[in-house]
């Protein structure tokens, strides 16, 4: 039996979609230790798997190309990382995930301004469904539902439909790693977390069983 490339980009899909489940499973574990902590470590760490993911690769790691796009992709996906992370201190894991769902939704609509791709008139009526979908979770029409971390939750996924368009635009031009791709994002998650850290002016040390989530975290988010 052989795959089509569509075929492979659903499997591909459907493995991220999973593994970033994983790793959402274990921040909500360590919510207690702090968002600005959980980014940090998960992102020093993954930091530590990139030479094994470069080892694979037969290209050069950093290509010198699109270093703005690079930059953006590492910003807007460090950026959705914390406000997920802040969205799980006041949902549901279950409903948090629904309103990462939203990030599809944004893709549809910023794909056709940045990318080659057009929204097609039989995609509308999905798009309202997302969109009736993530109302119906939110409860927009109970102020007492409808509280900041689900606005965050909301942020969360607008920016990663970002960090994915770059990406997608990217992959139009060509030339870059996986390795390249996950570094930039590694490297503003981290900073992003040590930002947080410093605004609260105090920070907490994984200990002991912590670090083992710790590295689900950063694995699950690798593969993802």
């Amino acid at each position: 039996m052989t795959f089509s490339t569509t075929k492979k980009g659903i499997l591909a899909s459907i493995l991220a979609a999973v593994f970033f489940t994983t790793m959402d499973i274990g921040a909500k574990k360590l919510l207690y230790l702090g968002t600005g902590e959980i980014t940090f470590f998960r992102g020093l760490l993954g930091m530590l798997f990139l030479p094994f993911m470069a080892r694979v690769e037969s290209l050069p790691v950093f290509s010198g190309k699109d270093r703005g796009l690079l930059h953006l992709r590492g910003l807007f996906g460090g950026v959705c990382l914390l406000f997920f992370f802040y969205c799980l201190n006041g949902l549901t894991l279950g409903d948090a995930e629904i309103l990462t769902q939203l990030s599809a939704f944004f893709m549809c609509l910023l794909s056709p301004v940045f990318l080659k791709g057009r929204l097609q008139g039989r995609e509308v009526p999905w798009l309202g469904m997302i969109a009736l979908g993530a109302a119906i979770v939110l409860q927009v029409w109970n102020f007492h539902s409808f509280n900041v971390y689900a606005i965050f939750g909301i942020l969360s996924a607008f920016f990663a439909a970002s960090a994915y368009v770059c990406i997608g635009k990217m992959t139009e031009n060509g030339g870059h790693t996986q390795t390249e791709l996950v570094f930039y994002f590694q490297l503003y998650s981290t900073l992003g977390g040590l930002v947080i850290m410093g605004a609260t002016g105090q920070w907490t040390l994984p200990s002991g069983w912590e670090w083992g989530w710790i590295g689900e975290l950063a694995l699950s988010a690798l593969l993802g």
